[in-house]
């Protein structure tokens, strides 16, 4: 599949890039959020991914609030879909260049864990597109 797509984006002369911009990492007491993939190239029109990780090493969380901007010029938001280990969806949002998330755990948990994935979509022919967390 790897070498499929790395064809595939070769033949295109256009791609959009993603970009999250990791040394925004937001940290609460000893726990930090993370975005998976680090860069990815798309073409437009084509889906793109990203799961959301808090680590709080072995600190126990029951809750993770995520928040973060994106490019609404080059990326249109699609959904949100929950992970496993914080199963309570207290907020889901997303749109018009931002996402907020909130999530919850009937058990605490710790280490490194998914928060939860969000979908977007490829709506420009080139660019790159920055991921930022931001607070609230």
């Amino acid at each position: 599949m790897k070498r499929f797509l790395k064809t595939f984006s070769a033949s295109i002369v256009a791609t959009l890039t993603l970009v999250p911009f990791v040394s925004g990492i937001a940290f609460a007491a000893s726990a930090s959020l993370s975005l998976s993939p680090s860069a990815s190239s798309v073409v437009n029109g084509s889906s793109v991914t990203v799961s959301i990780y808090e680590n709080s090493g072995s600190e126990p969380v029951n809750a993770v609030q995520a928040n973060f901007s994106y490019s609404a010029s080059l990326l249109q938001f699609v959904s949100i879909n929950n992970a496993a280990a914080f199963p309570v969806a207290a907020q889901s949002t997303g749109g018009s260049g931002s996402v907020a998330i909130a999530r919850a755990a009937y058990t605490p948990v710790t280490g490194s864990q998914l928060v939860a994935s969000v979908s977007f979509k490829a709506i420009a022919s080139s660019g790159t597109a920055t991921l930022s967390f931001t607070g609230g």
